[in-house]
């Protein structure tokens, strides 16, 4: 018999440990124990920890060191459980650390057991996953890892997915110096192997001195182990050892026989041998209740009829019982999925009430939205327990969001002859499309006027958002940094020459804004292609970590991914505010123009569109819309209509 399971081989990546931003340390553990180890797999940490004062270099180890003695303590539990404990342990000490003031602590913990996978982080934390020659961003991948909440301080979320034969994987901590080169990491991971990849890394740092990195690669690998199937015999069967006399120094050794003779059969002693009792030996099996009772029908006097009575009454009370039995011990596997799901969202619906006691309004909106989709994954209408659960939660949402229900018109939809569309622009003269068409294989780009297609081409790119104003439509591909411009109905294909990631992009005025880690490029007249592009940061004007979007009305406004707004003109930094709102890569940002108070952060995933107060970064409101509205794309015009495009083909306006 052959046992087959999925292996993770690991080899640690540190580069310049004491970096410029703080110690950098990778750890990768497994239990001593090989039943453990088995059971529970292994253990990562990767952490960077800064402060301005204090050598807080100490704190990773420390955390690491607790994270492994924790997951490990208890064999019986499953992985999960033990990653779930560990959590807790772990926000123990960080707690305590936090105490120091201005103390940053980044740390991403996960575990590998078999082919399910347990993620957490505190702070910047990434890692990419390498799968049949593609490399996906796993953070924020929920089509292949669901996102759950915990009742951590800071350790507060837990990715679950599953790894398969063949995966990579490489886990880092995104400094600066990283995150410019992160492209490079998802091109480099799916075509080298761990010795080739890491030697990638060093070449990097040959190249320039300061580049840090801490990180663990690994890879998957299906094991083929034979199981030896122990020889198992009854007690009664098994061969006796032999009691040797001692031999005395004095007495002679016994003499071996030329010839072997068979051993006499070895005497039982009385005292050895178990007293069977007639009755229990001809039974073979312990007595019953249903056994006692009808022996003791039989010993008292009864009348056949009597005993008939009897004897129908015992089988019907036998009946009533096994079926209460099975009413409660074999519930139906839906209602139990429902009672399971009401019980958590119940519980996350308390942590949420708890953060919002706590002003912590970015993570209760996370929970509350991640809460939300579960329940929604069900069929509500067959259990009042879950419409119960879901409204109280919807109610809590649109309490902190301050929700206003909107209302829609029908403006148009998306004709028959472009196919489905899935990405929105709009302009104050047009409304612009992106999707696939029916009659092509190609992806198009088309305009529509007064309900009518104006404009329609074919395009070669595989667009993540769009863009548009006056005449021009400009498609934008992040990943490969090219973009499509439909103009007077042609169209052309640009590339972006450079080795930085682009984070997100804006189009004001014919002029493409792109955001990088560590700048904000300026492309004018982009229309015409990517000439004469230069940085429109004034020097010595930096930008914050952990970038997400931006968008520009005149004043450029960038969002981090903890919710920070940060405001600049003329390349200089003029304001800071947190929105309490936190971007996924399901949400836009939208500006219409410099006149306007507010800046639109819509949120297709959750159906709503925040209203953000430009100067101070509050919300103002949030816009919500009816049950039935999906949301597919949004888009602005500068004259602040917003309008919709929904899962169903449909272009509405938002009145």
């Amino acid at each position: 018999m052959e046992k087959i399971y999925l292996r993770p081989n690991a080899q640690e990546v540190l580069i310049n440990s004491a970096a410029a931003d703080g110690a950098l340390d990778a750890f990768a553990y497994h239990s001593e124990n090989s039943e453990t180890a088995r059971k529970l797999g292994t253990l990562y940490v990767i952490g960077n920890v800064q402060h301005k004062t204090d050598d807080m270099a100490y704190a990773t180890n420390l955390i690491a060191a607790l994270a492994k003695r924790e997951y490990y303590h208890d064999p019986d539990v499953t992985p999960k459980e033990a990653f779930t404990a560990m959590l807790r342990k772990a926000n123990e000490v960080v707690e305590e650390f936090f105490k120091h003031e201005g103390l940053v602590i980044n740390v991403g913990i996960f575990a590998v057991a078999g082919e399910k996978i347990s993620i957490s982080k505190l702070g910047k934390f990434k890692m990419y996953l390498a799968r049949e020659g593609k490399t996906v961003d796993v953070l924020n991948n929920i089509e292949l890892f669901g996102k759950e909440h915990l009742t951590e301080n800071r350790f507060s979320s837990v990715l679950n997915g599953s790894v398969q034969d063949g995966d990579r994987l490489f886990a880092f901590y995104p400094s600066r110096v990283v995150a410019a080169r992160e492209k490079s990491f998802r091109e480099f991971l799916p075509k080298l192997a761990a010795n080739e990849f890491i030697e990638k890394l060093n070449d990097i740092k040959t190249q320039k001195n300061t580049f840090t990195c801490a990180g663990i690669y690994v890879d998957f690998q299906k094991i083929k182990e034979v199981a030896v199937e122990p020889n198992i015999q009854p007690q009664e069967l098994a061969p006796e050892a032999p009691v040797s006399k001692p031999v005395l120094a004095s007495e002679p050794k016994p003499k071996t026989p030329s010839s072997p003779i068979p051993a006499a059969r070895p005497a039982v002693s009385p005292q050895e041998m178990p007293r069977i009792i007639p009755s229990e030996f001809s039974l073979g099996k312990k007595g019953n209740i249903v056994g006692t009772i009808m022996h003791g029908l039989r010993l008292i006097r009864m009348t056949p009829q009597a005993r008939a009575v009897g004897l129908l009454a015992l089988v019907a009370l036998v009946v009533v019982g096994v079926l209460v039995f099975q009413s409660s011990s074999f519930i139906n596997p839906q209602a139990r999925a429902v009672k399971e799901a009401v019980t958590e969202a119940q519980t996350q619906l308390d942590l949420a009430k708890n953060r919002i006691g706590q002003n912590d309004l970015a993570e209760a909106r996370t929970i509350l939205n991640a809460s939300l989709a579960t329940l929604r994954s069900f069929d509500a209408q067959n259990s009042d327990n879950i419409i119960e659960v879901q409204n109280e939660t919807v109610a809590t949402l649109n309490d902190i969001d301050q929700a206003e229900q909107a209302h829609t018109t029908a403006v148009t939809a998306v004709p028959s002859e472009l196919g489905a569309a899935s990405l929105l622009g709009a302009s104050d003269a047009s409304l612009a499309l992106y999707g696939q068409s029916t009659a092509s294989s190609s992806p198009y780009l088309a305009t529509l006027v007064n309900d009518a297609v104006q404009t329609k081409s074919d395009v070669d790119i595989d667009a993540d958002s769009v863009m548009t104003e006056g005449a021009a439509v400009l498609a934008m591909n992040h990943e490969s940094k090219q973009y499509a411009v439909h103009k007077k109905e042609k169209t052309k294909t640009f590339a972006l020459e450079t080795a930085s990631p682009l984070i997100a992009t804006a189009y004001y005025k014919d002029n493409l804004y792109i955001l990088f880690a560590d700048d904000i490029f300026k492309i004018p007249d982009a229309s015409q292609g990517p000439k004469d592009g230069q940085s429109w940061l004034k020097k010595g004007t930096e930008l914050p970590d952990d970038l997400a979007l931006i968008t520009v009305d005149g004043n450029i406004y960038v969002l981090t991914s903890n919710g920070t707004l940060v405001t600049y003109y003329q390349g200089e930094k003029v304001r800071e505010s947190a929105t309490h709102l936190v971007p996924s890569a399901q949400t836009r940002l939208l500006a219409t123009n410099d006149e306007s108070a507010d800046l639109y952060l819509a949120d297709r995933a959750a159906g709503r569109i925040y209203v953000i107060d430009k100067r101070t970064g509050a919300l103002a409101k949030t816009l919500i819309f009816d049950a039935d509205i999906v949301i597919r794309d949004v888009a602005i015009t500068t004259t602040n209509v917003l309008y919709l495009l929904t899962d169903k083909g449909e272009i509405l306006k938002v009145e």
